[in-house]
């Protein structure tokens, strides 16, 4: 089963995002914070993560490369406004898949999802291990 995350601020823009991975044949799970994103992704393997920010809030973390974390497998899609300036080049938000813009939202998550990700045209974005700071204690 294909899984994705969904973690958008405007409602209508969710409805839209969910529908066109839904018919893609992906089960859909959304979320309103970055917080709860990362409660959902931390429960669940997802195949594509769609976020409207690469950053959490009021921490100097990354959501893209703790979700990545998670999901080291999973494409990340940031889906940007169209009046704001594009987010930071992906070697400073590690794990970014894809920056698309908000007006072009349906069409270019479909192209990336069917194409890209379906495909195996677009390679998931790695974390090199050197990045990881954290060790686990316990095997």
């Amino acid at each position: 089963m294909k899984c994705a995350l969904v973690l958008e601020k405007n409602s209508a823009t969710q409805t839209h995002t969910e529908q066109v991975l839904r018919s893609l044949g992906y089960v859909v799970a959304a979320t309103k914070t970055p917080y709860e994103a990362l409660n959902v992704a931390s429960c669940l393997d997802f195949d594509v993560i769609a976020t409207y920010t690469p950053e959490l809030p009021n921490d100097r973390r990354s959501l893209t490369s703790e979700l990545k974390r998670y999901a080291p497998e999973a494409a990340v899609v940031v889906v940007a406004d169209d009046e704001e300036p594009a987010p930071p080049p992906p070697e400073w938000h590690q794990g970014i898949s894809a920056v698309i813009k908000r007006s072009q939202l349906m069409s270019m998550l479909w192209r990336i999802v069917q194409f890209g990700v379906d495909g195996c045209g677009l390679q998931p974005h790695y974390l090199p291990e050197g990045y990881e700071r954290r060790q686990r204690m316990a095997v």
